[in-house]
């Protein structure tokens, strides 16, 4: 065994395991604002009447990009704030965990014309790559996971819904239970 290859490995671990904290840290304000991007563009969708396939489309695929871009932007803030670097192998390992994932949705919009269908595969398939990337990440994240794949299954069984519901419930609600859940228990510094 290559002594050089295990003790990169056991470096990557341990700097997984010291920036768990950290990645619980900014991933709290990240999954707010997506939550709330998601139940915004719900509303919107809803109130809008954005039932045709094309505006389905674009209100979802606006709503994912103002959410990836603040995603960005608080992630950044966190790095810079901290003094590390933004794109450090971690946070590469974790983008390139998410990258099938895009892809596999993109997909999914091509192949499937049901807005009510693709928003339950949307739901599955960014189930199936949080829980991929969650192994790079506080161990909440795997869990939250399984209730996108679950709600992904249950609007492809179902699929008597309005899609924004669909989104509103699904991208909106949990993104939103979950980072008021991480703000909520977040560890604060004992004070003497």
């Amino acid at each position: 065994m290559n002594t050089n290859w295990a003790e990169d490995n056991l470096s990557l671990i341990r700097t997984l395991m010291e920036r768990a904290s950290i990645y619980r840290r900014a991933l709290a304000p990240i999954m707010i604002a997506a939550g709330v991007i998601g139940t915004t563009a719900a509303v919107a969708g809803l109130s809008l009447r954005l039932d045709a396939p094309s505006q389905f489309l674009a209100c979802w695929i606006g709503a994912a990009v103002v959410a990836l871009l603040s995603a960005f932007a608080l992630a950044r803030r966190e790095a810079i704030r901290l003094r590390e670097a933004f794109w450090s192998p971690p946070a590469r390992r974790v983008g390139l965990a998410l990258l099938p994932v895009a892809v596999a949705g993109v997909i999914a919009a091509f192949v499937e014309s049901d807005p009510a269908r693709l928003a339950g595969w949307w739901l599955l398939i960014y189930g199936v790559g949080l829980h991929g990337a969650g192994f790079f990440m506080p161990g909440g994240v795997r869990r939250l996971s399984w209730f996108f794949v679950a709600a992904g299954g249950v609007a492809l069984g179902w699929g008597a819904c309005s899609p924004h519901v669909i989104m509103g419930l699904g991208f909106g609600g949990l993104h939103l239970a979950y980072g008021i859940y991480l703000y909520t228990t977040r560890s604060r510094p004992i004070s003497l």
